[in-house]
């Protein structure tokens, strides 16, 4: 009786931390995923903050096929749009204990849609060269409170992985590593 025990005892240790080891898996799978959106992201917010080409081509993205003007200086590799990396974001698949991450991410990506769908084109390109700034550029000091947000979700993220015995910076996740 008592071996019998003892051996439930080591089985049920051992299921625990097998799935243990899958649910980190799992972590790590979606933190790998979803980082590589969100450096697309940033990708297409600093371009959008150097070129100043409008809301469109933030929404839509810019595809390697098409051909742009000089000015533009279009990355030849072309840049997915906000509201794809959205969709990509959305059917990620994502392991519960990031649930809240996933979402927090969703919203953010969704006010930044609204935000850049709100401003438009708000002036021509020639007004707004005339005028030495463009609506893009304006419209960029509401995308301020949307990053701050976004920080306050990869502390929370960097967090929950710590909770799981996962350190951000051993996985090469240098974008969650607190920066002190």
């Amino acid at each position: 009786m008592l071996l019998l025990t003892g051996l439930l005892f080591l089985l049920g240790n051992f299921t625990i931390s097998c799935t243990s080891d899958l649910e980190q898996q799992e972590i790590i799978s979606f933190t790998r995923q979803a980082l590589e959106i969100e450096g697309k992201q940033s990708e297409l917010m600093e371009y959008f903050a150097r070129q100043h080409v409008g809301s469109r081509f933030f929404l839509e993205g810019m595809p390697t096929d098409a051909e742009y003007p000089e000015w533009m200086n279009a990355p030849e590799s072309g840049l997915e749009g906000i509201v794809s990396l959205r969709k990509r974001l959305l059917f990620l698949d994502c392991p519960q204990s990031l649930q809240s991450i996933k979402q927090s991410l969703l919203e953010i990506y969704q006010l930044e849609i609204e935000l850049a769908e709100s401003e438009g084109e708000t002036m021509s390109l020639t007004e707004s060269m005339l005028k030495g700034v463009t609506a893009w550029k304006a419209a960029q000091e509401g995308f301020l409170p949307h990053q701050e947000r976004r920080k306050d979700t990869y502390t929370r993220w960097a967090e929950i992985l710590q909770e799981h015995d996962i350190d951000p910076a051993e996985e090469g996740f240098t974008e969650l590593v607190r920066q002190e």
